[in-house]
């Protein structure tokens, strides 16, 4: 059984290193740093720093052996008092808190997670609003793994997966929430690590689902009808399946030429040829996506 969320994600993105030299890793983090703001945080698109960006920063620069700043730390508590924040933004904050601050975030942590209880859904789940009555795979998937994060107790997790399970639309595939129609890879991969962590297996039929999801140009695509594959889905796909025990290693080769296809010259990775504009989620994502084959037996 899955232990925690949290330290698989960032302890298979460090895998990456057996794939890259210590010049690409260097080139990889100097492009994350740069993303830094002065006050503390770091950016997505825009020029002011969001705890979204920066929990995937801290996550990049912890997987590549890189350290924070205090400015950062600071930063983050500051925004802790902020009203207002979404469940996506709160569970971003405790993130980047664990790896910015451990200790601190220790003392912490009742009051750090009852703010992501907040966000519990009338069914068990958790939703990016608070007092909504039903679950994203998504929104559960980002609650889980910021109370792994910070070492908490999971509340009632038979009602987590219960309402995950809801999800499924009967072909090994799920949905993001009951209003959305087409099974889709990255709440599919959710679901799947969800229930390895709590149940210890995958639900049935879901690791066939997303292996139909690999394209013959590398990637997985995001949904059964999509133009092609991305960085968001295969490193999800790729990290579910590696969390599930599924062997990768007869596509490990094709998959690692797809990432290092989406790889920029700035040292980040961007998210498909649509929109070539690298940032720190990416970088994780490309870290995330790369370790996950090393898992999985490597790229010979």
């Amino acid at each position: 059984m899955l232990r925690s969320i949290s330290e698989m994600l960032v302890g298979t993105a460090a895998r990456s290193s057996e794939l890259l030299d210590q010049t690409a890793q260097a080139h990889l983090a100097s492009f994350v740093s740069s993303r830094r703001v002065s006050t503390g945080g770091y950016r997505g698109r825009a020029a002011s720093a969001d705890t979204y960006y920066t929990a995937f920063a801290l996550q990049s620069l912890r997987a590549l052996c890189f350290t924070s700043d205090d400015a950062t730390v600071d930063w983050l508590h500051s925004i802790r008092e902020s009203p207002g924040l979404d469940l996506v933004h709160t569970a971003s904050l405790v993130v980047a808190l664990s790896i910015a601050s451990p200790m601190i975030a220790r003392d912490e942590r009742g009051a750090l997670a009852l703010s992501i209880e907040a966000f519990r859904t009338a069914d068990g789940g958790y939703a990016n609003d608070r007092g909504l009555k039903r679950t994203t795979a998504y929104d559960a998937f980002l609650a889980v793994t910021a109370l792994d994060a910070l070492g908490s107790k999971i509340c009632r997790p038979d009602e987590i997966l219960r309402a995950i399970r809801a999800l499924s639309t009967g072909d090994g595939g799920f949905a993001n929430d009951m209003s959305t129609t087409p099974a889709l890879t990255t709440s599919t991969a959710a679901a799947c690590v969800l229930n390895v962590r709590f149940a210890g297996k995958p639900p049935p039929g879901s690791l066939q689902w997303l292996l139909a999801r690999l394209t013959s140009t590398g990637g997985f695509a995001a949904w059964q009808e999509a133009p092609g594959p991305d960085l968001l889905s295969t490193a999800t796909a790729a990290f579910a399946l590696r969390v599930a025990g599924a062997d990768l290693r007869p596509v490990a080769a094709r998959l690692a030429a797809f990432v290092e296809t989406h790889w920029h010259e700035s040292g980040g990775f961007f998210g498909s040829t649509a929109d070539m504009t690298p940032d720190c989620e990416y970088a994780f994502y490309g870290l995330l996506a790369l370790g996950s084959l090393v898992e999985n037996g490597g790229v010979a």
